[in-house]
């Protein structure tokens, strides 16, 4: 599996630690160097900065530009590899000592996004997940036993199926948790997340709920990969709300009410059985 490190050149301690941690695990990886946010002018960016102000009823920072960039350039690094996958990890990531291991086993799935540093709104739980192994329901039921399966889930995120590897679960799943701190890609959700993120009025970790095709993805649980809690965000401050006009949040409204191509994906790949 190929690893790619986002890494901006000024953050030099930053490579240092996740360098450090790789040689220990005897993983090679190619460095990406991250796009200053700052430095791209907006006619040339993914981000559509006004819709993302409507969409996030905030404004875009410069750090979140750069984030969105420097992820589109692994992605379009990892095409050229040729790998049939590739692990993603920005340069805060704490690295588990099993992690060679867990990937040696991820391979054999067929999914296509996993999440390894997040489990969302998810409502898993070590005991829930025990006891549905235990009952041999590693795929959504459709009535019977629904119930203890919904405990696993949230709402409308939904799990289909549960993946026993190494020390922990993939649960594949409907909505993918939002963090790009590590996650695994194929080159085909590459391409459909290069697709789907020409033009964006959201964070590029959302991009996951937002993609196009049968691409399916999964995450981790327990949190393999964590975050680096020493380190600073570069990206700054996602909570500074800001006050919008009557017409501004009529927009919002219609921008936030848009038909997700992920919601048709997933009836095209599960089936309207799996996905109530």
């Amino acid at each position: 599996m190929q690893i790619f490190v986002i890494n901006l050149k000024r953050s030099s301690d930053r490579f240092a630690k996740i360098e450090t941690q790789l040689k220990a695990l005897e993983l090679p990886f190619t460095r990406i160097e991250a796009i200053d946010g700052k430095l791209v002018d907006a006619n040339d960016s993914c981000v559509d900065q006004y819709r993302f102000r409507l969409s996030q009823q905030r404004e875009c920072r410069d750090g979140e530009i750069g984030c969105a960039e420097s992820h589109r350039k692994t992605w379009k690094e990892a095409l050229k590899s040729n790998k049939p996958y590739s692990l993603i990890l920005e340069d805060d990531a704490v690295l588990p000592k099993n992690l060679n291991q867990v990937l040696q086993s991820i391979e054999k799935l067929e999914l296509d996004i996993i999440n390894l540093a997040s489990i969302g709104s998810y409502k898993v739980r070590h005991e829930n997940l025990e006891s549905l192994k235990k009952d041999g329901l590693l795929e959504r039921p459709f009535l019977k036993k629904i119930r203890k399966w919904k405990q696993i889930e949230a709402g409308r995120w939904k799990v289909f199926n549960l993946f026993p590897v190494e020390a922990l679960t993939i649960l594949e799943c409907s909505i993918m948790p939002h963090c790009m701190v590590g996650y695994i890609v194929t080159p085909r959700a590459c391409r459909a997340l290069l697709n789907t993120t020409q033009k964006i009025d959201y964070p590029i970790d959302y991009a996951f709920r937002h993609v196009n095709g049968t691409i399916r993805q999964g995450f981790g649980s327990p949190v393999l990969i964590t975050h680096d809690l020493d380190g600073h965000s570069l990206i700054g401050d996602r909570n500074k709300k800001i006050k919008l006009s009557s017409i501004e949040h009529f927009l919002r409204t219609c921008l936030r009410n848009r038909c997700s191509a992920r919601k048709l994906s997933l009836l095209r790949m599960y089936g309207i059985k799996k996905i109530i």
